[in-house]
């Protein structure tokens, strides 16, 4: 498999515009308003905080149309590569950057380490994708470790989808199925 399968698998989940204020990017929204005459937060994915952060606030028309290549930009930069997913085997790569792309890089890193530790690995679980993880991704069989994320990853959700959250556990956990295509 290659990366642009996991593209538009992001590309098939993610709708185009968020303003739902229980969503936690609801703490920014874009300032300019949409030509519909609404300010959004999230556009195809990707928060007005993350999009001011590598773009600047100076952009806001780019990001309701959302140019591919400074999507992608923001994808590569902010989610792949801080999960170290050159580095990573496929699948563990798709994963994690799942998991970061849905709650942010430490969290997203931190199951993947937490995954290892229950796999039999003694590595500390700091959100940090460094040699020794590395490493111990690469003493694991991948698709016990990728199930083993998932495992740990519908805990998180039965978790956290609670009051506010309840609404999108349904949508966490129908795409959670799905990325098992990766597997």
């Amino acid at each position: 498999m290659n990366l642009d399968k996991y593209l538009q698998f992001v590309a098939r989940w993610e709708g185009k515009y968020g303003k739902s204020l229980d969503d936690s990017a609801s703490k920014l929204f874009c300032p300019t308003p949409h030509s519909d005459g609404f300010n959004y937060h999230t556009s195809y994915g990707i928060t007005y905080t993350t999009w001011k952060a590598a773009y600047g606030s100076d952009n806001d028309k780019e990001f309701y149309a959302m140019p591919p290549d400074m999507w992608f930009g923001i994808f590569k930069h902010r989610f792949w590569d801080k999960v170290q997913g050159d580095k990573l085997p496929f699948n563990i790569a798709v994963l994690t950057t799942e998991f970061a792309w849905m709650s942010g890089v430490g969290t997203g890193s931190k199951q993947l380490q937490q995954a290892l530790n229950n796999l039999g690995k003694d590595i500390e679980v700091d959100g940090k994708i460094g040699k020794l993880t590395l490493k111990a991704v690469s003493e694991v069989n991948t698709n016990e470790l990728f199930d083993e994320m998932i495992t740990i990853r519908r805990a998180f959700y039965e978790k956290i989808a609670v009051g506010k959250n309840a609404k999108w556990k349904r949508g966490w956990l129908n795409r959670l199925e799905a990325v098992k295509i990766f597997r």
